[in-house]
C-alpha cells in the first residue's frame, strides 16, 4: 500500500515518527487534533480550512509532508472516539469527497489509523504539492468562495499578497525541474536553506561566549549548506557554456532575503545577522570560483540581485547590504578562533570563510590556486558595493567596499596587482560602472575599514595604477 502511494515511509516508521512528533508538538505542517468531527457544516469548514492551509505552505522537515493528527495532544495520546471502529477506505473515501466538492485543485490525503493501549488515534497526511493555491470553491459555513488559507507557525490565516508571489514561484519552479532536474535539485536545496533560516533552528537572540558553542553552532549551519555549496562550485566548474546560469540565480533569489524575527520575538543583532552567513559564503564561492572560471555574465548579474522583503510593498536592499550586515555578528566568528580569546582575528567573518575554503569547497582542477582565487575573488565581491546604483537616480549607494581578509594578509598584495594589470578588460566586463571609477573609490576608502589594533598589511591601494598604469 505504502509503496503504491509513493510514501516515504512504512507502516512502522511512520508511527515512529509520529509518536516523536507528538512530543515535539505542532509546527508549521503539524497540527494537533484531540477529536475531529466532520458531520456539520461548521466542522467541514475548519476541517477544509486546515486542510488547504497546509497544503498551501511549504517547509523542508518530513520531506514537506504535512500532517494533522487526531486523538493526540502534547506530549500524550488521548485517543479518538471519531476514528474507533471505522473503515480505513470509508472513511477516506468520505474526506475525499469533501475536498473535491469545495476545494479547488483537489487535495490528495492519506489517512492512517493506529490502535495504542487500547486508544484509537490517527493521520490525516497531507502530501506535497505544486498545484497552489488550493482554493475554496463554494461557500460553507463562514468560508467562502475564493478564501485561500496558509499556516504561519502553528496558526491559519488567509493568504496575503506575497503568499501569490511564492505560489506563482512554486509553479514556475516546478515546470523548470520538469525540464531539467540540476535546476530542480539546486532550487530544492537553496528553498530547503531558506526555510532553515526563517525558522527558529538558529535562536533570534542568540548569545554565543564561548568555541564550543560556536563550533556547535557553525557546525550546524554548515550542515544544512553544505551540499548546496559543493553543487554550486561544480556547477560553476564545469558549466562552461553558462547553461545553469538561470538555474544559479533563481536558487540564489530563495536565499537573497531580509530577515527578520517574527513579531514579539525576543532577538539580537547577532542572532539576525548570522543568517546572512550562508548567503555570504556564496558570493565568495560565486566570485572565486566564477573569477577562476571567467564567468562574468553570471558575475555581473549577481549585483542585480536584491535582499527580498516579508510584504511585496517594502523597498528591498540590495544584496551587497548582506556583506555589511553579516559583520555585526563578527564576534560569533570570532569564537572559532585557535586563540580565541586572548587573539581575535582582524576580520573574523573573512576569516573563518577562508578556514572554511580551506576544508569544505573542493576544486578539482590542476590549475586552481585556492589562496589566489579566494583572494581575488574576495577583493572582486568587495567592490560590489561601489557598482550599486540607485534605480531611481542612478546614483552610487555605498561609499566603500566591504572589507576583506585581502587587505591583512601581506600574500594578497602581488596576487591581486598581477590580476589587475592582466585581466583589466576582463573586469570591466563584471561591474555596471566605470571599472576606473570603481577602483578609484577603493583606494580612497579601503583603508578606512581596517579595524582598530590590526595593520593592514594586505592590498588596501593602488588598485588604479595597477589596473590603468598609464594613469
Amino acid at each position: 500500500m505504502e509503496e503504491k502511494l509513493h510514501l516515504p515511509w512504512d507502516n512502522k516508521k511512520l508511527k515512529d515518527l509520529l509518536i516523536e512528533i507528538i512530543k515535539i508538538g505542532e509546527t508549521t505542517k503539524i497540527d494537533f487534533k484531540q477529536e475531529l468531527n466532520i458531520g456539520t457544516a461548521k466542522e467541514k469548514a475548519e476541517f477544509l480550512k486546515d486542510v488547504s492551509a497546509i497544503a498551501n505552505t511549504f517547509d523542508s522537515n518530513y520531506y514537506n509532508y504535512g500532517f494533522i493528527l487526531v486523538g493526540v495532544k502534547q506530549n500524550e495520546i488521548v485517543g479518538s472516539s471519531f476514528l474507533q471502529n471505522k473503515e480505513v477506505d470509508n472513511l477516506q473515501a468520505t474526506i475525499d469527497e469533501i475536498i473535491k466538492v469545495h476545494l479547488s485543485p483537489f487535495i490528495e490525503t492519506h489517512l492512517k489509523i493506529f490502535e495504542e493501549n487500547e486508544k484509537t488515534w490517527g493521520v490525516i497526511m497531507i502530501p506535497p504539492t505544486t498545484m497552489l493555491p488550493h482554493v475554496f470553491i463554494r461557500d460553507i459555513d463562514n468560508k467562502s468562495r475564493g478564501d485561500v488559507y496558509v499556516r504561519r507557525g502553528t496558526t491559519t490565516e488567509k493568504a496575503l499578497p506575497e503568499d501569490y508571489s511564492r505560489f506563482f514561484s512554486v509553479y514556475t519552479n516546478e515546470f523548470i525541474s520538469k525540464e531539467n532536474p540540476i535546476k530542480r535539485e539546486l532550487i530544492k536545496e537553496a528553498h530547503a536553506i531558506r526555510t532553515f533560516l526563517e525558522s527558529d533552528a538558529i535562536s533570534w537572540n542568540l548569545q554565543i561566549s564561548s568555541k564550543e558553542e560556536g563550533k556547535e553552532l557553525f557546525d550546524s549551519i554548515n550542515k544544512k549548506a553544505e551540499v548546496y555549496w559543493q553543487s554550486l562550485s561544480e556547477i560553476l566548474l564545469k558549466d562552461d557554456e553558462g547553461k545553469y546560469n538561470e538555474a544559479i540565480i533563481k536558487s540564489i533569489e530563495q536565499i537573497s532575503h531580509y530577515y527578520e524575527p517574527p513579531i514579539g520575538t525576543a532577538h539580537s543583532h547577532s542572532g539576525q545577522c548570522i543568517r546572512y552567513y550562508l548567503l555570504v559564503v556564496i558570493l565568495y564561492i560565486i566570485f572565486a570560483v566564477g573569477t577562476f572560471k571567467k564567468r562574468d555574465s553570471i558575475l555581473k548579474k549577481i549585483s542585480e540581485l536584491e535582499l527580498t522583503r516579508k510584504f511585496y510593498y517594502e523597498e528591498p536592499f540590495p544584496i551587497a547590504d548582506s556583506l555589511f550586515f553579516i559583520r555585526e555578528a563578527g564576534e560569533i566568528f570570532q569564537t572559532q578562533y585557535e586563540q580565541y580569546p586572548q587573539k581575535k582575528w582582524c576580520d573574523p567573518v573573512a576569516s573563518y570563510i577562508k578556514s572554511l575554503f580551506d576544508q569544505k569547497i573542493r576544486i578539482e582542477d590542476y590549475s586552481w590556486d585556492p589562496d589566489a582565487y579566494f583572494f581575488i575573488g574576495e577583493f572582486l565581491l568587495s567592490l560590489l558595493p561601489l557598482d550599486i546604483v540607485d534605480k531611481n537616480t542612478g546614483r552610487k549607494i555605498f561609499n566603500y567596499p566591504s572589507s576583506g581578509l585581502y587587505m591583512y594578509v601581506p600574500n594578497s598584495v602581488p596576487i591581486i596587482k598581477k590580476f589587475l594589470a592582466r585581466e583589466r578588460d576582463w573586469i570591466r566586463k563584471i561591474f555596471h560602472r566605470p571599472l576606473k571609477n570603481i577602483l578609484q573609490e577603493f583606494d580612497t576608502t579601503a583603508k578606512d575599514l581596517v579595524r582598530p589594533l590590526c595593520r593592514a598589511l594586505g592590498f588596501t591601494n593602488g588598485a588604479l595604477q595597477s589596473a590603468f598604469p598609464e594613469k
